[in-house]
């Protein structure tokens, strides 16, 4: 959900104004106050330690930078294209530490200054 305010306990910050939560009582309210305001996405997928590290070294999974803008775009049509070039961008220049720290995986990254 895109807000300026922390939604609340049952929350994570995943950027600045974008939280994730699996709470119902969070999403009631933020269905009857800001529906707009929201994305709902069904399912889950998780991965044991060091194994999404090793999944996006072996080319499996395509890292981009998060944008709140993109996340919210209303109109779809040519997302998926866009962001798969974004990450081949990303992707050619870029080591599978950086990488891995730009899907949220700092478990063992030691990053050499950009």
């Amino acid at each position: 959900m895109k807000t300026d305010n922390n939604p609340g306990v049952g929350s994570v910050a995943l950027m600045r104004n974008l939280y994730l939560t699996f709470r119902a009582n969070i999403i009631d309210r933020v269905i009857e106050g800001t529906p707009n305001d929201a994305r709902f996405y069904v399912g889950y997928v998780g991965w044991r330690p060091g194994e999404l590290r090793s999944e996006i070294d072996r080319g499996l999974w395509s890292v981009v930078t998060a944008d709140i803008e993109t996340v919210f775009r209303k109109d779809t049509d040519g997302l998926w294209e866009e962001l798969l070039q974004q990450s081949r961008r990303i992707r050619a220049g870029d080591s599978p530490a950086y990488a891995a720290a730009l899907a949220g995986d700092f478990s063992s990254s030691n990053l050499p200054p950009r």
